[in-house]
């Protein structure tokens, strides 16, 4: 699963409004850097 498919099925889980559906809005630039880290720019963990 790519981080983009990931962001999406969380969002699509929690409705637009609610404070998980918030967080991961304002939370994305991290998380993509956290996946970025840990996976070196692959799907994949290293």
């Amino acid at each position: 699963m790519t981080i983009d498919e990931r962001l999406a099925e969380i969002r699509g889980r929690y409705g637009e409004g609610t404070i998980v559906h918030n967080f991961v809005d304002l939370a994305e630039p991290e998380i993509r850097a956290i996946a970025e880290r840990v996976t070196g720019g692959t799907d994949q963990p290293k």
